[in-house]
């Protein structure tokens, strides 16, 4: 964050900052007890109903990934807890199966918590390297780059009858969950 930026009241931790968070919380008790929108607009200045519920859905958006942050962490500490307990055993001499079993299901559980398993996906050119072999009627098969232009045609048309019997559904862009459309109410 710049200097100026500091100076204009906009830093992570300035007064009017600070006040909005104050007021998003309150706006967030408001709608607790059972105030509509229209109230806590009125009660707190808001600009209008849709201001103040912008300010009730982030401030409790912000509540929640504290909530899981912390909750994250706990789980953290109390697997390596765990672990580190468990560690002793699996390398004794012999080992302890079952603590070693266990300590593989924690791993996997502190894995997964942490997202440490998540596969990141292919990348442009991994997938530029792929050779495809293609059989036209009853030609020889090629690699698709040595294929004519009548030939690729002729492989398409091929390929015609098969999408249409392979019925996919049709993709509108709209999604019926009502989480994806919060004001829908």
């Amino acid at each position: 964050m710049t200097h100026q930026a500091k100076r204009k009241g906009k830093g992570r931790y300035s007064p009017k900052r600070l006040a909005d968070f104050e007021r998003a919380r309150e706006a967030v008790r408001m709608r607790k007890a059972g105030a509509s929108f229209d109230q806590i607009k009125e009660a707190l200045a808001y600009t209008d109903r849709s201001a103040a519920y912008r300010a009730v859905t982030r401030e409790i958006e912000r509540a929640r990934n504290r909530t899981v942050a912390a909750m994250r962490e706990q789980e953290g500490d109390k697997l390596d807890i765990l672990m580190e307990a468990l560690w002793t055993a699996c390398t004794a001499d012999p080992p302890n199966l079952e603590s070693v079993k266990v300590y593989i299901l924690c791993a996997r559980r502190k894995a997964k918590l942490w997202g440490l398993d998540v596969v990141p996906p292919p990348t442009a050119q991994a997938s530029a390297n792929v050779q495809v072999t293609i059989q036209v009627g009853s030609g020889e098969p090629k690699e698709i780059h040595e294929l004519s232009d009548s030939e690729l045609v002729s492989y398409i048309k091929e390929l015609e009858p098969l999408v249409e019997r392979a019925q996919i559904p049709e993709h509108t862009g709209e999604s019926d969950d009502p989480r994806q459309n919060p004001l829908s109410e």
